[in-house]
C-alpha cells in the first residue's frame, strides 16, 4: 500500500509553504467568480471566468489550469497573472481548480478538467463565450493537464460523464504549455540526463504522490498519465516552452513530447521554444514578447487568422 503523506511531498515542492498572492481583477467588470462546475460543493470543482472589456460577444476561450506539482495552487494565485494578460488580446480567460493529489489521484484531475471545459461549453451563451473556439494552457502540472486534454480528445476513457454535461463535448482545439511534464514512462530515463548525479526518490515525489503509487509501478496506469504516449493523428496544435536549468521537471520530457508529435504528425502544428539555463517558472517566461507568443498561437488556431503585429498588452497586478 502507497503510504506516503502529504506533507512529505510538499517538502519535495519548492515554494509549497507560501500563499502567493491574487491576481487583481477588479479592472474587468464582467467576470463570473467562484463558479461550480460540478455541484458537489467542493471548492476543487470552481471557476473563475473573466470577459474582455472590449470587443463583441462571444468571445474566444483561454482555460488556464494552475500548477503546483499537482498537490498546491488554486485559480486565484497570481500565477494566473501573465494568462488574464490575453484579455488585452479580446480573449475570454476562465482559470479553473481540480482536484489535487491529496483529495484524489489520477485521473480525477483530467477528469475535472475535462468537466470544466463541458461546463463551459453547455453554459456559453450564458456566459458570452464561443463554444466553437475554445483553447488550453497551464504551467507545470497545469500543463501536464493541458498536454493530457490536448491528446484525449473524444477519448471516453479518460472522461467521467457522470459528474456534468454528459452530452457536451470536452475537447479542445489548441493548447500552449509552459515547463510541463509529458512522460512518466521515461521520467528516471530523463532525470539523469537533467540532473546527472542527482538521485530521484521514486516514493516520495509529487509525480507518483498524484499516481497514488511509485512511477516504475502500475505501467499501463503510468502510461495512461503520459500525453507523449497518447499523441496520435488527433491530437491538437501545440506551443510548448521549457528552460534547460528547470530543477523540478528534466527539460527532455518536451523535447520528447516534440520528437513524438512530429512523428506523427509532421512538424506544421507543433512549435517549441527553449530558454537555455532557464528555472522552473523563470521570470523569462512572463515578458512582453513571450506572453505575446500566446496571442500569436492561438490567432493562429483558436480565431484561425494571421497573428496579428505584435503590441504591448495591458498588465494586472497583486491583491
Amino acid at each position: 500500500m502507497y503510504n506516503v503523506t502529504r506533507e512529505q511531498v510538499a517538502a519535495t515542492i519548492p515554494g509549497s509553504e507560501k500563499i502567493p498572492h491574487k491576481t487583481d481583477l477588479s479592472g474587468f467588470p464582467e467576470k463570473f467568480l467562484d463558479v461550480p462546475y460540478i455541484d458537489d460543493g467542493l471548492n476543487s470543482h470552481k471557476l473563475d471566468l473573466v470577459l474582455p472589456k472590449e470587443g463583441t460577444k462571444p468571445f474566444p476561450l483561454i482555460v488556464f489550469i494552475h500548477g503546483g506539482g499537482w498537490l498546491i495552487g488554486d485559480k486565484s494565485h497570481v500565477q494566473t497573472q501573465s494568462v488574464y494578460r490575453l484579455l488585452y488580446a479580446g480573449y475570454a480567460v476562465a482559470s479553473i481548480n481540480y482536484r489535487l493529489s491529496y483529495e484524489a489521484k489520477f485521473p480525477a484531475a483530467l477528469y475535472d478538467c475535462k468537466a470544466a471545459i463541458r461546463f463551459l461549453r453547455a453554459n456559453s451563451d450564458k456566459f458570452g463565450v464561443d463554444a466553437s473556439r475554445i483553447g488550453v494552457t497551464g504551467n507545470s502540472a497545469g500543463g501536464h493537464l493541458t498536454a493530457l486534454l490536448g491528446t484525449t480528445n473524444n477519448k471516453p476513457e479518460f472522461e467521467d460523464l457522470s459528474t456534468n454535461n454528459p452530452d457536451t463535448s470536452s475537447a479542445v482545439t489548441a493548447g500552449f504549455i509552459w515547463y510541463g511534464a509529458y512522460d512518466f514512462v521515461h521520467w528516471y530515463e530523463d532525470w539523469l540526463k537533467a540532473y546527472p548525479g542527482r538521485p530521484f526518490d521514486y516514493n516520495v515525489s509529487a509525480e507518483a504522490y498524484m499516481l497514488g503509487h511509485p512511477i516504475n509501478e502500475n505501467p499501463e496506469h503510468v502510461k495512461s498519465a503520459s500525453p507523449t504516449q497518447l499523441i496520435d493523428t488527433n491530437s491538437v496544435p501545440f506551443y510548448i516552452e521549457y528552460g534547460t536549468g528547470d530543477h523540478a521537471i528534466p527539460y527532455p520530457q518536451a523535447e520528447r513530447f516534440y520528437r513524438k508529435y512530429k512523428e506523427i504528425n509532421g512538424e506544421d502544428n507543433i512549435f517549441i521554444h527553449c530558454f537555455e539555463g532557464a528555472e522552473h517558472s523563470a521570470a523569462v517566461y512572463k515578458t512582453d514578447e513571450n506572453v505575446f507568443r500566446f496571442v500569436e498561437f492561438f490567432d493562429r488556431y483558436i480565431l484561425g487568422k494571421t497573428p496579428r503585429e505584435y503590441f504591448k498588452l495591458g498588465t494586472l497586478g497583486e491583491c
